[in-house]
């Protein structure tokens, strides 16, 4: 059974069974059916069990995620440059590496203007990731840059060149430090690094929690928001 991709649906399954009988003829009948989850309020009424449920889980997840970690002024854009500066330079200056690197699709939604919460985080990324930090040449690095998926801190490109934050241009013999995501790690997204470091290092931190720390260490506010921050000024 089968509740849909987006979980907009659940499956609700009733078993008859037959207590006298022994092994699977005590089975004697299934009736399965979907339940919409998503639907126009007051359309489809809610089991008083699930939603107590989901009430009851509601509570935990609010009380785990919630707490202001941060203040956007104007919020952030899931396409905008300033959503990728932010993503990657938190990566880059948590675990002190040469360069962060993380794919633009890792993305699925903009942060909205005013306060920033652990749920605001997981909105905007969902995705159980782990970082991992690298040891690349500074060729493979420059190779990985050809993605068009990539998304970069501590790199810069002019003219076809490619610089690190301290303006030197990057020498592909070179070993560079970066912080990663273990999905780009294995292949995801069309990048090509497990070739490139065959032993990472594992630092058991989420992706989230590494925002999250990053984030709420900027004691960011109406008076000092995070924009600001994110783009340096």
């Amino acid at each position: 059974m089968y509740p849909g991709r987006h979980f907009n649906n659940y499956v609700k399954a009733v078993v008859t069974m037959d207590t006298a009988a022994t092994g699977a003829d005590q089975l004697f009948a299934v009736e399965a059916s979907t339940v919409e989850v998503v639907s126009p309020a007051g359309t489809v009424k809610t089991e008083e069990k699930t939603a107590a449920l989901v009430a009851e889980w509601k509570k935990k997840l609010d009380a785990a995620l919630g707490g202001d970690i941060g203040f956007s002024k104007d919020g952030i854009d899931q396409e905008s440059a300033e959503m990728a500066q932010w993503l990657t330079r938190s990566l880059k200056e948590r675990f002190k590496t040469d360069v962060a690197l993380l794919n633009r699709k890792g993305v699925r939604q903009s942060v909205p203007a005013g306060k920033i919460t652990r749920a605001t985080i997981y909105d905007a990324i969902p995705f159980d990731n782990q970082i991992l930090v690298l040891k690349l040449s500074g060729a493979a690095l420059i190779e990985q840059m050809a993605n068009m998926q990539a998304r970069a801190a501590g790199l810069t490109s002019k003219d076809g060149e490619f610089f690190d934050s301290a303006g030197k241009k990057i020498d592909p013999k070179k070993i560079y430090t970066v912080a990663t995501t273990d999905y780009l790690y294995m292949g995801g997204d069309g990048f090509k690094l497990n070739g490139a470091d065959a032993n990472p290092t594992a630092t058991k931190v989420s992706w989230q929690q590494a925002l999250i720390d990053w984030t709420a260490g900027k004691k960011s506010s109406p008076a000092k928001p995070l924009d600001a921050m994110i783009v340096g000024k």
